[in-house]
């Protein structure tokens, strides 16, 4: 008895695939039977029937009953068609009658959802979104979501949307980088309050050990920082690779002294030291500094101070011929020295009264 066509049953249809399955309905000694099912383009020439070479993208060869034809063109109509393959009969088994189905429209990609971020346009955010939900963290070439950009140009009735419509505030790019570091780098201090009303911590770390109040400081926001210190962000906070302080890394980059008077107005240790045994004051004279150098020696940063090979801040910025630091540190070196002797003289002499007056008492 010769078995029907299979009846192929057309499931969940994307833009790039076709999920068929398909049965046998007189299929009755239960024998395991083969199955090819192709597919091919309705204004197409379709493959001949039983071509030795079959493409893997439009044909299935199995036992099975079910498959999922993947990398398909969008709103495109295939001729989907099935036969049964009998082993040990000769010729070419005939095919059953095809049904057409369409592929779905392509949904929006993530570059269409980066521009229209960067277009303020809030309908087009909300339809992209609607249609694809899944590229809301697509990362641009930049390694920006779509979050992050938002939160870069200080967009926030863009980044509202985009929170609203499944944006994660706490996501992480393959750098470690949040939406709040990169709205405090670019001294976006409402995109940062927005951020921090969604709970998003100040202490979430980079892949270097950077938290956002590190962020603020190397992009030279003293008015963003100073809110973020009087909202409790952490003024001491140390990297996790070199253990750098915000204080230190702005001595170590870019010297911005009203970033460091923030800092230390707000408690910044002067005297901080790094994992390597540098203090705050070696490195801003080494890296040429001027004006941070003397705001640190006016606020109490030790001159005379030396790291573990025993150099000074003084021998850090002659290595590195900063002239006009070692002008101004060479007469800080000698007036500590001059205010040194002067207090050791004046223990001594204080010494020598006290003895004095023992000797005093003991002859009376």
């Amino acid at each position: 008895m010769m078995m029907s066509f299979p009846k192929l049953n057309v499931g969940k249809v994307t833009y790039n695939s076709i999920e068929l399955s398909w049965d046998e309905d007189n299929n009755n000694d239960n024998k395991k039977i083969k199955y090819h099912i192709q597919l091919s383009k309705a204004r197409s020439r379709s493959p001949s029937p039983g071509a030795p070479a079959l493409d893997p993208l439009t044909n299935y060869q199995g036992t099975g009953q079910h498959h999922v034809f993947k990398g398909l063109e969008p709103l495109t109509e295939y001729l989907c068609r099935a036969r049964i393959v009998e082993e040990g009969l000769g010729g070419h088994p005939q095919w059953g009658q095809p049904s057409h189905v369409t592929t779905a429209k392509e949904p929006p990609s993530g570059a269409e959802l980066h521009k229209a971020v960067a277009n303020q346009d809030l309908e087009h955010v909300r339809k992209v979104l609607q249609e694809n939900s899944a590229v809301v963290e697509v990362i641009d070439k930049h390694g920006l979501t779509p979050l992050m950009v938002a939160a870069k140009k200080g967009f926030l009735d863009v980044m509202e949307t985009l929170i609203e419509l499944g944006a994660d505030p706490d996501y992480m790019n393959p750098g470690g980088k949040t939406c709040l570091m990169i709205a405090c780098y670019s001294g976006q201090e409402d995109a940062a309050k927005l951020l921090r009303e969604k709970e998003v911590p100040w202490t979430t770390r980079d892949k270097n050990g950077l938290t956002a109040v590190h962020w603020a400081a190397e992009g030279g926001h003293d008015d963003i920082l100073l809110w973020m210190l009087r909202e409790g962000a952490e003024v001491d906070i140390e990297d996790s690779v070199n253990g750098w302080t915000p204080l230190m890394r702005v001595a170590c980059l870019s010297g911005n002294y009203d970033v460091a008077e923030v800092l230390i107005a707000k408690g910044a240790d002067v005297n901080k030291i790094d994992k390597s045994g540098k203090s705050v004051l070696m490195a801003a004279s080494m890296n040429g500094h001027f004006d941070m150098v003397r705001l640190l020696v006016e606020k109490g940063a030790d001159v005379m101070r030396k790291n573990r090979e025993g150099k000074t801040a003084l021998e850090f910025a002659q290595s590195f011929e900063r002239h006009r630091i070692i002008k101004f540190l060479e007469f800080q070196y000698q007036k500590e020295e001059k205010q040194r002797k002067a207090k050791l003289l004046e223990e001594k002499q204080r010494e020598i009264r006290e003895q004095t007056r023992k000797l005093q008492l003991g002859n009376a």
